[in-house]
Order: C-alpha cells, then structure tokens, then sequence
C-alpha cells in the first residue's frame, strides 16, 4: 500500500475511533415521573414509554421534553444531560378545562361521602350527590343502601369514613373513548377506613357524570 495513502488512512481512523467513543460514552440519563403516570412522553419528539420506570439514555447537552395526557395542560421543557449523570425531573400535569369539571365533581361526591354518616343520613348523602350521578347508576346506589340498612350489615357502601383529612393524590386516567377513572386518595383519621373512592366516568348529554363507583 503506498506509504501517502497509508499516512492518510491513520487519522481518519483515528477520528473514527473518537467519534465513536464520543457516540456510546459521551452520554448521560433521564428518568421522569408524572402524575398522572398515564402521560406519554416524548424526548426530542421521540416517544419513550417507559421513561418513569428507567434511565433513556441520551447525549449530553439539551433535550426538549414533552409530556401529554388526556383530560391534562400539556407540559413542555427543556432539560440538560451531564455526562454520565441520570437526570430525574418530577412532573405534576394541570387539570385542563374538562379535567377540572371531573376532579370537581369527584371532590363533591368524596366530600358527601365523608361528611354523611350512610346509615344515619342516607337521604341527605343520595341528595348532595344525585346531580353528579347518571340515574341508573343512582338508583342502584340507592338500592344497595336501602337493602344494606334493611339487613344492617356493614358491606359498602354503608362503611365508609366520618373524618377525610385532607384529600389528596387527585388524578385522571384515560381507559377508552370517553369513559375516563378518576381516583380519589384519602388520608383518613380511622385506619379502617377506606383508602381511595374510584369513580368512572362518562360524558352523558354534554355532562360529566359518575357511571360506577368502587369504593376501598
């Protein structure tokens, strides 16, 4: 091989070499965690579903993130990768228009559940939450207390908190078309008190209303 070649060959090797070595070693790590955990997030417009449960691997320097979420603001911003270094960023999405009408209503019926005692005041608990609950699902409400206080049994949804101090953890996850579950956690001063409400809902005539609800 001539020796001119050969002498040009060295270096571009070379600078192969360090690319490379730049391309898989100069790198660093993000991890996200959002609540909702349904958001879908994206990284340089690249989706990356599993971003909250480990590293993606990225190049140092800045990436633009993008989070998304049914019934949720989206969240845009910009993070720096070090080198060698995991990123983590700690997100929590605003409620957009019709996601505040749910988690409003959600807030009510949580309310009425704690503020009524259900075998004391059933007809007022039924009456403060009838206008946020489609009828055939009212009515079977109303017949699982009716027929729970006949046989006095403490099955739900009799047993439930006098005390909820404070609300928290309130959050919406999309499940198909327009039937969305919004989950209501709840810190309560009687450790056999439930833990959480769930309350599924559907858009019925141009209004959000609860079509199930299970409580734990």
């Amino acid at each position: 091989m001539n020796k001119k070649i050969l002498y040009l060959l060295i270096p571009i090797t070379t600078i192969m070499v360090v690319i490379a070595a730049i391309y898989f070693f100069a790198r660093g790590s993000l991890t996200v965690s959002c609540v909702p955990n349904s958001g879908v997030v994206t990284v340089d417009n690249k989706a990356y579903p599993t971003i909250g449960n480990k590293p993606v691997s990225l190049f140092m320097g800045s990436h633009k993130i993008q989070i998304t979420s049914d019934f949720y603001e989206p969240y845009e911003s910009t993070v720096n990768i070090s080198l060698w270094k995991n990123k983590h960023i700690d997100v929590a999405l605003i409620p957009n228009v019709e996601g505040k009408k749910i988690l409003e209503i959600s807030k009510k019926v949580t309310e009425a559940t704690a503020t009524f005692s259900i075998d004391k005041n059933s007809d007022k608990y039924l009456a403060a939450i009838k206008a946020y609950i489609d009828s055939s699902t009212f009515d079977d409400l109303s017949f699982q207390i009716e027929d729970s206080l006949a046989s006095q049994t403490t099955s739900t949804p009799t047993d439930l908190p006098k005390v909820i101090l404070p609300l928290k953890n309130k959050y919406i996850t999309k499940i198909n078309g327009d039937t969305i579950v919004t989950v209501e956690t709840t810190k309560t001063s009687d450790p056999l008190s439930l833990d959480n409400i769930q309350y599924t809902f559907q858009k019925i005539n141009n209004s959000w209303l609860i079509t199930d609800l299970i409580y734990n």
